[in-house]
């Protein structure tokens, strides 16, 4: 089996972070044990690199930093439901009770900035067989 098909069969993940270090950082920390998990990474920071990913390729768990700008966020929630609407949303965020309180969204599960490696690894494992039923 060459990359290119064995590519295809793992699910991916698209992290959505404005801030570049906490987007490379996010990125190296899941591409620590990704491959094992069968789970491809890539990274984007606005609207339009988001939908340049998603019209060309499948995301089965976007991972959205919820504290980007309102309307940016609404957009790209809007393109995530479009594109990849079989998609398993993470969000991400920092203060969870309250903004979940004054924004309501539909995420399959949410993960806090300040959590530990592990844990974020945990809520993304336990997405995965869900994502994995849209690999094929």
């Amino acid at each position: 089996m060459n990359l290119r098909e064995r590519l295809q069969g793992m699910a991916q993940t698209l992290v959505i972070v404005h801030h570049s270090d906490l987007r490379e950082g996010h990125c190296a920390v899941i591409e620590t044990w990704a491959l094992q998990q069968g789970l491809t990474v890539s990274a984007a920071f606005d609207v339009q690199r988001v939908a340049h990913y998603l019209s060309k390729w499948r995301r089965d768990l976007p991972f959205l930093d919820m504290e980007l700008l309102s309307a940016d966020r609404a957009c790209l929630l809007e393109l995530i439901i479009r594109h990849a609407p079989q998609a398993r949303l993470i969000a991400w965020m920092m203060y969870l009770t309250i903004w979940k309180a004054r924004h309501p969204v539909e995420a399959d599960a949410c993960a806090l900035k300040e959590v530990p490696a592990h844990e974020l690894k945990q809520v993304i494992v336990h997405l995965l067989p869900a994502a994995f039923q849209h690999t094929t």
